[in-house]
């Protein structure tokens, strides 16, 4: 497990040796806590979990929720109290929220319908995420004291049949102000179709592009 300077200065740091294959991995808000999702998990050879390594602390990732289930899509609320995360303990999909970092003090199961691929509003309030469906849900959140509260979530919208919610990452983001979607949208074309690949396209200047197509 390494890491380096955003702005590619510097050199890598080595943080540890993981022995599952990482497939997530992002820094807490304060950067002492590395969360990390594993592509095969301990309780269950197909399995996902979630581990996580403390900076200076620990030499490799220690399991953090790594049940005989599906752990996956591991997000902490903006102030870092709070993990959200997708489970299939019950058979499906749903999204839960634990305390953090100390996650075995209290779990509260957010969806209803099905759930995955949560992410947070800039403020904390809100959780979104995928139903079973594929509605964009959103459940207004409460984390402000000891314990978790959530409202019951609300169907947004529906996503179009090119927004992909598969098993690819999360293919959306919130805009700070929370009003405001943007979505990764499938394309295809003759040569996608035929070798099965995506295209892999950069975009220089993206903020001064966006600006440009929508000024407001």
């Amino acid at each position: 497990v390494n890491t380096r300077r955003a702005d590619g200065t510097g050199e890598p740091e080595e943080l540890g040796d993981a022995e599952e294959s990482i497939a997530l991995a992002f820094w807490s808000p304060d950067e002492e806590w590395l969360i990390l999702r594993t592509t095969t998990g301990a309780g269950n050879v197909f399995g996902r979990d979630i581990m996580v390594m403390q900076r200076g602390v620990d030499q490799t990732p220690r399991p953090l929720i790594a049940a005989e289930y599906d752990e996956m899509y591991p997000t902490l609320s903006p102030d870092g109290r709070w993990l959200a995360y997708s489970s299939n303990e019950t058979g499906r999909f749903e999204i839960y929220v634990r305390p953090f970092p100390d996650v075995d003090s209290g779990r509260w199961q957010i969806s209803s319908r099905g759930g995955s691929r949560a992410t947070w509003s800039r403020d904390g309030r809100e959780i979104f995420f995928g139903d079973e469906n594929d509605n964009m849900v959103m459940a207004r959140v409460d984390g402000s004291g000891s314990a978790f509260v959530a409202a019951s979530p609300q169907i947004l919208f529906a996503t179009p049949e090119d927004i992909d919610l598969g098993d690819l990452g999360i293919p959306y983001d919130i805009s700070p102000d929370g009003q405001r979607f943007m979505m990764a949208r499938i394309v295809r074309d003759a040569t996608m179709e035929a070798s099965g690949l995506p295209d892999f396209v950069l975009v220089n200047n993206f903020g001064q592009l966006l600006r440009e197509r929508v000024p407001n």
